[in-house]
Parts: C-alpha cells; structure tokens; sequence
C-alpha cells in the first residue's frame, strides 16, 4: 500500500487494475510501487468510491469477476 498522496499510488486507468487484479488473483501475488513481487494471500479487493472513475472501475472489475473465478 502507499499514501495516496505520493506520486503513483493511484491507479486510474480500469484496464490497469483488471491487469493487477487479475495478477493478485491468478499468481497470489502483488507488485509494489518499486516494481517487486511479493507472493501473498488474497481474499478482498478494496475500490474507493470517491476515485473520479469509480464507477467504471467497478462495472469493468464485475464483468471480469467470472473470467477470475
């Protein structure tokens, strides 16, 4: 995790996140903001409702969930 107030610590584009939750949940891993892999047990996702795509981010992660299942 990183403070939303460095540079980077927020991902905007949907495609992007669909690639990072696809990576959590098929290899059980994440990527640091340093670009490390660290191999980790994953049972939620976390979308903040107050990100300016939101809402786009949570129909594109909903219509990927049966590809991820």
């Amino acid at each position: 995790m990183v403070a939303r107030t460095e540079p980077n610590a927020i991902i905007e584009d949907p495609e992007e996140i669909k690639s990072r939750v696809n990576e959590m949940v098929e290899e059980h891993a994440v990527t640091s903001i340093n670009g490390v892999k660290m191999k980790t047990d994953i049972h939620t996702i976390c979308l903040h409702g107050d990100h300016i795509n939101a809402v786009q981010i949570a129909k594109t992660l909903y219509n990927f969930k049966d590809k991820i299942n």
